[in-house]
């Protein structure tokens, strides 16, 4: 394969047009690295400016059938265009996904709003009395005694006749089983509210 590095523009446009991989190359060997510069200037030095020259080559490959220029400045100035838009339309996709994370939070605070929340108080409330009492007798007296009495664990196992060891273990038997049961409670509301 002869080298095409004396090759105009033109050329490498006509050999583009043929499917030549090697006008391809030198097309890329010769221009990467300017649009590269020209792409992180225009980024302010944004790391992803490699990809979008990258972007910009293989999109050059797909449309390489349709490349006209019969100036010896059409193919540099074609591609110099393409990463303008490359980082324009990059820019408008990063603004757009700004705004859509603004508007999800936005949404997300109106999801409970205050006539909901005393609703899911109430929700809340219901499910955890529902819970502790469905909870073992002697864990579900540990736990009543401690949160609800705010006794120590001394003062429970003491009440009790047990070792504080126990009062702790049944204690942690009762936070695990409440902890399931709400994270279960949070996880479904917050698909409801995105439904």
């Amino acid at each position: 394969m002869e080298s095409l590095k004396a090759s105009t523009d033109v050329e490498l446009i006509a050999l583009l047009n043929q499917d030549s991989q090697a006008a391809f190359t030198e097309v890329y060997r010769r221009y990467f690295d300017a649009l590269y510069v020209h792409a992180k200037k225009m980024t302010h030095g944004d790391d992803g400016a490699a990809d979008l020259v990258q972007d910009v080559f293989a999109n050059i490959w797909i449309k390489r059938r349709e490349l006209t220029g019969s100036s010896p400045s059409a193919l540099k100035y074609y591609l110099y265009t393409s990463v303008k838009h490359a980082v324009l339309n990059d820019r408008r996709k990063a603004m757009n996904f700004e705004r859509n994370l603004d508007d999800f939070t936005a949404f997300m605070a109106t999801v409970a709003a205050p006539a909901d929340q005393a609703l899911l108080a109430k929700q809340l409330e219901a499910l955890i009395e529902s819970e502790i009492q469905a909870l073992p007798d002697r864990v579900r007296e540990v736990y009543q005694f401690r949160k609800e009495q705010d006794m120590s664990l001394d003062e429970i196992a003491q009440r009790l006749g047990v070792s504080k060891n126990t009062v702790k273990s049944q204690l942690n038997t009762a936070i695990q089983r409440l902890r399931k049961k709400l994270t279960m409670f949070f996880i479904a509301l917050i698909i409801i509210s995105l439904g």
